[in-house]
């Protein structure tokens, strides 16, 4: 029994059944949908792909200009409470014979350590390192436009090195903290500071 359908003829039923939906496609108007789908599914997979490197340093100067602000510098001193009644004491590890050269100062000077913070209520609550106010006898925080004010440690913690503290303050610049669950590894951070009272600076 021969068949009706021989490989040839199916061949070329194929063909002229593509080209038939072509032009069907053509008259019903689709084609356009079908090129904008494309273009769609395009951006699609390539949406997640690096900017280029100069909207990436865009992106860095608009972080700064609207985090800055916020950004604070923390002045803290510590008073020195050592008495003259006290006698030196020399150092630990010095060979004998040398004890002199290397003896304490009974008379311990006032030291100030700095450091970097930034706001985060309108009211003036900063957060900032437990180390550099650990210890204070006065604290003073300095904004961007060079406002300073008297600052209040109303909380500490040694173990993360966090601490809070309080300025008399209203309408101030803030920042708004985000949400660590959502970090994925690889992003980019920015740091932002005044580390040594070298004014604020921008690491990426």
């Amino acid at each position: 029994m021969s068949t009706l359908f021989t490989k040839p003829r199916i061949v070329t039923i194929a063909a002229l059944a593509f080209v038939a939906g072509v032009f069907f496609a053509s008259s019903m108007d689709w084609t356009p949908l079908v090129r904008a789908q494309s273009r769609a599914t395009r951006g699609a997979v390539t949406s997640d792909a690096p900017s280029s490197p100069i909207d990436q340093q865009n992106s860095f100067v608009w972080i700064a200009e609207h985090v800055t602000p916020a950004v604070v510098a923390i002045d803290a001193q510590h008073d020195g409470r050592a008495t003259a009644s006290r006698p030196p004491r020399a150092r630990q590890g010095v060979p004998p014979g040398f004890e002199q050269f290397f003896q304490e100062d009974p008379q311990s000077r006032d030291t100030e350590q700095s450091g970097s913070g930034f706001i985060v209520s309108k009211d003036g609550y900063v957060l900032t390192n437990n180390h550099v106010v650990d210890g204070a006898d006065r604290v003073k925080v300095i904004l961007t436009d060079r406002r300073e004010f008297k600052a209040t440690v109303v909380g500490r913690d040694p173990q993360t090195d966090i601490a809070v503290l309080k300025i008399d303050g209203s309408n101030l610049p803030t920042v708004v903290l985000g949400d660590d669950a959502k970090a994925r590894v690889g992003e980019w951070a920015v740091a932002i500071g005044n580390p040594l009272g070298l004014d604020f600076t921008v690491t990426a």
